[in-house]
């Protein structure tokens, strides 16, 4: 707890205190100089039950005239408080927010999934065999990476690499019973050692255009 909290807290002990004692004096029909510390300590504790939430001042009042009325124990007193309080503290309680609800910022969506969502995949994707995402997981694609993969057409494409180098690349599709297009497959040619000089995922695939389609034949 920092410094400011503790003076805060310390502050509020006091009023608290202060505000019993007023209380106690109306009930009985003491002034506030015939209470003393102790007894406003008393009254303070009973008043403000372990909820952390003190009662308004009308409240306390009403809860110690009522209880001079019926000769209620403290500790009676103290119940009808700390129920009180509590039922207070739920009404002013901060609603939960659930996971869609939050930004959920994160080094693949710096803007955050609640303002800015990314689109979801239109079908399940792969470079190779390694699983890229799916309509229903996305976590690690960027906003530009789904994009461009969205995009993404079977077919055989050339591809300039880092060092101006050429190769051609397959995307390979897979439709399911509805004649929708279901998976894709990235397949870079075997036997090239120097699969590092490839471009990153968006721009590789940003690549695979009309301009860039070629044949099979081409390809052999």
């Amino acid at each position: 707890m920092s410094i400011g909290q503790h003076v805060r807290r310390a502050e509020e002990q006091k009023t608290a205190a202060r505000m019993a004692a007023s209380i106690a004096a109306e009930a009985s029909e003491k002034s506030p100089e015939d209470i003393d510390a102790e007894d406003a300590q008393d009254v303070a504790a009973m008043a403000t039950p372990a909820t952390g939430m003190p009662l308004t001042f009308e409240q306390m009042l009403a809860l110690f005239k009522a209880a001079g009325a019926n000769q209620m124990s403290p500790e009676a007193i103290a119940q009808i408080a700390t129920t009180a309080a509590a039922a207070g503290a739920e009404r002013i309680k901060p609603k939960e927010l659930t996971i869609s609800q939050t930004e959920r910022k994160s080094a693949y969506n710096p803007l955050g999934e609640k303002n800015h969502p990314r689109p979801k995949l239109k079908c399940h994707m792969y470079f190779g065999s390694a699983p890229l995402g799916s309509p229903k997981e996305v976590t690690t694609l960027t906003m530009d990476e789904i994009l461009a993969l969205n995009a993404l057409t079977p077919g055989h494409y050339r591809i300039t690499k880092m060092d101006r180098s050429t190769r051609i690349i397959e995307v390979r599709g897979q439709m399911n019973s509805n004649l929708e297009l279901d998976r894709l497959w990235i397949l870079l040619p075997s036997g090239d050692d120097q699969q590092n000089l490839y471009p990153p995922l968006a721009e590789l695939v940003q690549q695979c255009n009309d301009d860039n389609r070629t044949t099979p034949s081409v390809a052999a």
